[in-house]
């Protein structure tokens, strides 16, 4: 237990009052345990961080620790290990774990803990006026009957949580609870810690402002940031509602004779109305709160209700993952100076706020879902142009911009995100299809190319180097398996004019084939109005790509063949031209 640095930390407040000494008896609980707060050294950690903020520190420390993430209440009397820590300002050690046939009556952890004699030691400590206080964390009052006693003959304030065992204490021992000592379930390390100060520092009379940290926290990851970190989300839905849904479930009504259209229905609506806004809700609030919070389940559960609202809206999601981040503290807080119990502190700030923010939001998410689609119309429009030659000119410009934004830092911050609204209800994506040809297929164009003038034409003069060799031979298997790795090409551009110029030509080509007016084989027969339109994705094996594609997916493969050719040929003439060149050297020499 790595306590000694922090013990060693120069507290933060004048010098001229005393410092407290503390000290905390705890166990894993009964309700705390079972949500997976069973980290001791974290929970001690940041107890002892806020006290220093009242001049205050742990100065002992004895807690039993289950260690299969289990309460006490579910202590298995032949199969629960524990491990009992204890620390002082001196020393600190770790005891091995031990069968327990129950917890605080095992011979051997009573026998060591007599033979420490903490109940005594602690009793003449407090007696003496080395202990200021008592903090109480679901510990056993039976196992320290002469410390509570020694407590309430000095009156020091004893606070905590586990209100079990707080109980206990108090009936027993008549020592003085001071606080919001009260349950501990769904409380975090952090928030109990940020409750025990403040109710020591106001019985103390001494200043305590909880630090915020979303105050420290000085920059936070931008909405297009947190949305592109959401693309495994977007990924999975897509490939669900396109493609293994059909095929399982043609495969499960035909081997099983099993009507599924109903559950099919209910699975395809919930992936398209709710999966992404509530995952998109669940990353940004994880990913933009402080540390402190960022791993608690309470904003998770926050963050999930809050969202309750966004229905087929990823704008919502964002949205109220962001005020769950930003209002989960200063709550926090509130409900720490009010003195509010801490399981009631953490019932407001994940189910509370979660359902205040999805009341908040339900007027706005119709606009924000609106902002969305007329995304999706503005690109859809700009490729179903009537006018064959607009629509080229169009198609070749998505194309050679798509080709110069990767390289210049576009692709993160507009290609991506715009993907994504696309694919907003677990469709593929225009964008999706124009980011498989000019990235994807032009970069494996480029290194089938370059391994091709190895084996030819570069042979005998080292024009292509092995290191060369083995990033196209990577950029190659990667691209076309996984549908990734698109900055291999990169250095191979900027060694040549004729291959940049071949990759801007096969991104602008390629795309005028995607996007040639026609008119869709699922249209009404006569109608002329309804333009064929390209769908599919990269981040996915090309044969993938091309079979979400749907009835499209010829074109598809045509516009690859121009996608991979064109710069291919390119790569493939620029090697042969260097070799004829140095052939002619070689032989005037």
């Amino acid at each position: 237990m790595d306590m000694q640095e922090s013990f060693d930390a120069s507290t933060t407040c004048s010098s001229k009052s005393k410092q407290k000494a503390v000290l905390v008896l705890a166990s894993s609980g009964g309700g705390t345990a079972t949500l997976g707060h069973t980290d001791p050294i974290s929970l001690l950690q940041a107890i002892d961080d806020e006290l220093r903020n009242i001049h205050a520190r742990v100065e002992h420390v004895v807690f039993v620790s289950l260690c299969d993430g289990s309460g006490m209440d579910l202590v298995n009397a032949s199969k629960s290990q524990a491990v009992l820590y204890e620390a002082t300002r001196t020393s600190k050690k770790e005891q091995d774990k031990q069968e327990l046939q129950d917890l605080f009556l095992h011979p051997a952890i009573r026998d060591y803990m007599a033979k420490q004699k903490y109940d005594e030691r602690f009793a003449n400590m407090i007696q003496i006026s080395k202990i200021d206080a008592v903090i109480c964390i679901s510990f056993s009052p039976n196992q320290f009957p002469k410390t509570l006693t020694a407590a309430a003959q000095r009156n020091i304030p004893v606070t905590g949580s586990g209100g079990t065992s707080l109980s206990q204490a108090a009936s027993l021992y008549n020592v003085q609870i001071v606080g919001n000592a009260g349950g501990s379930v769904a409380t975090t390390c952090w928030t109990r810690a940020v409750s025990y100060t403040s109710s020591l520092a106001k019985y103390w009379k001494r200043s305590y402002t909880a630090k915020d940290p979303m105050i420290a926290q000085t920059t936070s990851p931008t909405m297009s940031s947190v949305l592109n970190s959401c693309l495994g989300a977007f990924w999975a839905v897509c490939l669900l509602k396109t493609i293994i849904i059909p095929f399982a479930v043609a495969a499960v009504s035909k081997v099983l004779s099993y009507d599924a259209n109903d559950d099919v229905k209910s699975l395809l609506y919930a992936l398209e109305h709710w999966c992404i806004p509530v995952l998109c809700s669940v990353v940004m609030a994880t990913s933009t709160s402080c540390r402190q919070v960022s791993n608690a389940p309470g904003l998770t559960m926050a963050a999930i209700i809050a969202s309750a609202s966004s229905h087929q809206s990823m704008l919502g999601g964002l949205l109220a993952g962001k005020l769950v981040a930003r209002w989960t503290v200063p709550l926090l807080f509130a409900c720490v100076t009010r003195n509010v119990p801490a399981t009631m502190t953490n019932l407001l700030t994940s189910g509370g706020l979660g359902a205040f923010i999805a009341l908040i939001l339900l007027p706005l998410t119709p606009w924000l879902r609106y902002m969305t689609t007329l995304i999706r119309l503005g690109i859809y429009w700009t490729v179903q142009q009537p006018d064959y030659r607009i629509n080229m000119v169009i198609a070749s410009a998505y194309g050679m911009l798509s080709c110069y934004g990767s390289k210049v830092g576009w692709y993160h911050c507009c290609h991506l995100p715009l993907i994504l609204v696309e694919m907003e209800h677990g469709d593929p994506s225009i964008l999706g299809a124009v980011d498989e040809l000019t990235l994807v297929l032009v970069c494996s164009g480029v290194c089938l190319g370059n391994l091709l003038g190895r084996s030819t034409c570069s042979s005998r003069y080292g024009q292509v180097q092995d290191a060369d060799a083995s990033l196209c031979w990577r950029g190659l298997r990667i691209n076309l398996l996984y549908g990734d790795f698109v900055e291999a090409c990169y250095p191979l551009m900027e060694k040549s004019r004729i291959i940049n110029a071949a990759c801007y030509l096969a991104s602008g080509l390629s795309c005028e084939v995607l996007f040639y007016p026609c008119q869709s084989t699922s249209a009404a027969s006569g109608d002329a109005a309804t333009l064929a339109v390209t769908k599919s994705m990269a981040y996915l094996p090309w044969p993938v790509s091309c079979v979400l594609a749907s009835d499209q997916a010829l074109r598809f493969v045509v516009a690859s063949a121009v996608a991979v050719i064109v710069p291919m040929c390119a790569t493939f003439l620029h090697h042969a031209a260097i070799a004829t060149q140095s052939r002619e050297q070689k032989k005037e020499c």
